[in-house]
């Protein structure tokens, strides 16, 4: 399966497969209730999985797809944590900047952390466009190498992997930890190779 062989799929489609009320407030917490991670394909050398949003932030996921990989593919520790930690930028890049179009990141120590948070929590649970905008993950693998690609539905963003400071701080963090990082459909699909 190449990854250009898989199509979008509608998000009216993943949200019909989940069963879960998806009105705001839905959850216990009152936050807007998403659909799990969708497993949408899968054959002997490659899986893709479609998540929300709103799934995608809370839950973190990189740690798991990256575990569960290790249980079909030999990974030893070091590859494994090089791959968990670019996943997990590349996921919060996918969320933050592409899918909640949060163009600037706002730090300036714990306060802007806590503000920033405060904000993007808002957005998911006000907003459910954004909220149910989807992440798709690729994984395949061959002998020699496993490349992983993250693709979101926000608008894009000009590729500065050198630029280690401000904005592009996560694509410098990617490049780091692969062997090889390309962007492309406008920056909105980031895949990451690594040598196995």
């Amino acid at each position: 399966m190449r990854f250009d062989d898989v199509g979008p799929i509608p998000v009216t489609a993943a949200i019909a497969n989940d069963p879960r009320d998806y009105s705001p407030g839905a959850d216990a917490g009152g936050g807007f209730a998403s659909p799990a991670p969708l497993l949408v394909g899968a054959d002997d050398a490659s899986v893709v999985i479609r998540l929300t949003t709103d799934v995608a932030y809370r839950t973190q996921p990189a740690r798991s797809i990256v575990a569960d990989l290790g249980q079909i593919v030999p990974l030893g520790a070091d590859l494994a944590q090089r791959m968990e930690t670019a996943l997990h930028e590349a996921l919060a890049n996918a969320v933050i900047r592409g899918n909640l179009e949060l163009a600037k990141p706002r730090h300036g120590g714990l306060d802007g952390y806590v503000e920033q948070e405060m904000m993007i929590n808002r957005l998911l649970m006000q907003n459910p466009e954004l909220s149910r905008r989807m992440v798709t993950v690729w994984v395949r693998w061959t002998e020699t190498e496993i490349e992983i690609s993250v693709q979101d539905e926000g608008q894009g963003y000009p590729a500065r992997p050198g630029d280690a400071t401000g904005d592009g701080r996560g694509l410098y963090i990617i490049r780091a930890f692969c062997d090889r990082m390309c962007a492309n459909d406008g920056g909105r699909r980031l895949s990451m190779t690594f040598a196995r």
